[in-house]
């Protein structure tokens, strides 16, 4: 059934003796379940039927319940799925054009499930991170996608998994133990994928990355990153930090939510670490 609300609503699964209610969101690629917690964002999942006996006052009692076909799967996607909303604010631009057209974020998905498959949790990362939270959307001057992984989840397979996809790979740079970040293409467009780190002498994460016009090495720090949360990028769902705010400040000041100029969409300037020559083998 359809509520007030615009969601169109279905009775899935029970548990214990509570109903849990899907939220499916119209024309999205995702389902929100309200859990006594708060709303869980999950891709769109398969049920298979169960059926459960009780015995109440000498009497056999069945029921017919939906659960998910991959409990793994869901688990999983239960533990990053914390639903945070995006502030969708109004900014007037002069001569506002898109480089990225919205129709990249399935790109952006295809990514986001490529990954998945092994073990890693893609989020929005810098100017795509702050181009969601404030107005819900891709920054219409970008022109390259941000995204980053927990470097903890870094697999070995990774490189050879991106040789074998739409992904084209451009350049790797740093190592996988403390600097790694990825550059790839598709349909013409750029996506960074940053590997963030903690930093051992503090209470922060950092990524690293190049500036290839001198071949230097930048460090970013911001607070630490750990929990994963859940949110709607133009209907497709996104992973970012669960400290989306406390980030955004970190690299872009706390007007991070004002326009101001082109130069909105450069992080601080990061400190300088080391040549790092970009390469793929």
């Amino acid at each position: 059934m359809r509520t007030k609300d615009g969601y169109v609503r279905e009775h899935l699964f029970e548990k214990g003796f509570n109903s849990l209610f899907v939220h499916l969101i119209p024309a999205s690629d995702f389902v929100i379940i309200r859990y006594a917690t708060g709303p869980i964002g999950f891709l769109k999942f398969n049920t298979t039927i169960k059926e459960i006996k009780s015995i109440k006052n000498n009497k056999i009692w069945q029921t017919y319940i939906a659960v998910p076909e991959n409990i793994d799967y869901f688990i999983r996607q239960k533990k990053v799925g914390l639903f945070r909303g995006c502030l969708l604010k109004s900014i007037h631009r002069e001569n506002q054009k898109s480089f990225i057209p919205t129709s990249f974020v399935h790109r952006i998905a295809e990514f986001r499930d490529l990954l998945w498959k092994y073990k890693m949790t893609v989020f929005l990362y810098g100017k795509t991170l702050l181009g969601w939270k404030r107005e819900c959307n891709i920054i219409p001057y970008a022109t390259d996608v941000e995204l980053a992984v927990l470097a903890e989840e870094y697999n070995e397979e990774l490189i050879k998994v991106l040789r074998e996809s739409k992904f084209e790979l451009y350049s790797i740079f740093g190592k996988p133990e403390n600097s790694l970040q990825i550059v790839v293409y598709v349909d013409r467009i750029k996506i960074n994928l940053f590997f963030v780190y903690k930093d051992e002498h503090s209470n922060k994460s950092f990524v690293e990355g190049m500036r290839s016009a001198t071949e230097q090495r930048l460090r970013w720090y911001t607070p630490i990153i750990e929990e994963m949360c859940a949110g709607s990028l133009l209907g497709r769902m996104i992973h970012v930090p669960c400290n989306d705010v406390q980030v955004i400040e970190a690299l872009y000041g706390k007007k991070w939510t004002e326009y101001r100029s082109t130069s909105e969409y450069k992080r601080n300037s990061g400190i300088v670490m080391e040549e790092q020559k970009s390469y793929v083998d």
